[in-house]
């Protein structure tokens, strides 16, 4: 996953890629870490583009996208948020949900 450093550079991804994936984490989150794999796996099974956005570093994106909690799944398709999941991250849910949008 390639990170991202601005909000402008996540509005900017969120409209250039038809499907995307955001995954926000912060620098003390033990759950983040152990969770990063297994989402960045998922994505590259799936060949979906992936971004990581460190909330701590991009302050300006917690406000704008109401990041309470961290790790944070975002999904995005055609610039509209259309999946979130926070702090306990249903694998097999993103998945199949990644796949529904796919196969649309």
């Amino acid at each position: 996953m390639n990170e991202l450093t601005s909000y402008d550079e996540l509005r900017q991804v969120t409209k250039t890629e038809s499907l995307v994936l955001i995954y926000v984490s912060t620098a003390g989150c033990s759950v983040c870490h152990a969770d990063y794999p297994k989402v960045q796996a998922i994505v590259d099974a799936l060949e979906v583009p992936a971004y990581e956005l460190r909330a701590d570093q991009v302050q300006e994106a917690v406000g704008q996208l109401s990041l309470f909690a961290a790790p944070v799944v975002l999904v995005f398709f055609e610039g509209r948020e259309i999946h979130r999941q926070a702090r306990i991250i249903d694998f097999r849910l993103l998945e199949k949900k990644l796949q529904q949008v796919q196969s649309a």
